[in-house]
């Protein structure tokens, strides 16, 4: 994307103007390195990542932190045939015959971050002190503030420098 971009800037100068956002797939070659190369060559513009079947939380978190994406998504809200697979391609399945809804094994990570964040929440800065434990705040539209935390393992966490207020505790396992 980053190529194009710069591509397609050399034969319409005017395209500064006339994008207003960058949205990318996240199939190949995006590491951190490489999404923060992205996010810097695209004039301030915001980016969306628009698709990446078998995403990951890990994924949604490193585009959040060194993309500063303003949306994202896995592939499809849901497969509209029953027995469909579990394979990070959709968040819920849909049983056709009795009409229940179920969520796939990757979703509930997800969740932590879409129903937590609203629309127009402003990510803040963090220092995170463990690889084991990384989060990454926003500050919603109302105020409120939000720290999903990715975790690689049990143990203590300490948040600090919170506005004072209420907080709730939520979280999620692969199990």
């Amino acid at each position: 994307v980053a190529t194009w971009y710069a591509d397609a800037k050399t034969q319409n100068a005017s395209i500064s103007t006339d994008v207003d956002y960058v949205a990318y797939n996240r199939y190949v070659g995006f590491d951190p390195s490489n999404i923060t190369t992205l996010k810097n060559s695209v004039d301030g513009k915001p980016l969306l990542m628009t698709e990446k079947g078998g995403a990951t939380h890990v994924d949604l978190y490193d585009d959040l932190v060194y993309g500063n994406v303003i949306g994202w998504q896995q592939f499809t809200l849901c497969y509209p045939w029953s027995g469909a697979t579990d394979d990070g391609y959709a968040y819920f399945e849909v049983n056709t015959s009795t009409w229940a809804v179920t969520p796939y094994s990757r979703t509930k990570l997800f969740r932590q971050y879409s129903k937590f964040i609203r629309n127009g929440a402003v990510r803040k800065g963090v220092t995170n002190s463990s690889s084991s434990y990384q989060g990454v705040p926003f500050q919603n539209p109302n105020g409120s503030v939000v720290v999903p935390i990715k975790c690689t393992t049990s143990g203590t966490i300490n948040v600090k420098s919170l506005p004072d207020g209420t907080y709730g505790i939520k979280y999620s396992t692969d199990a």
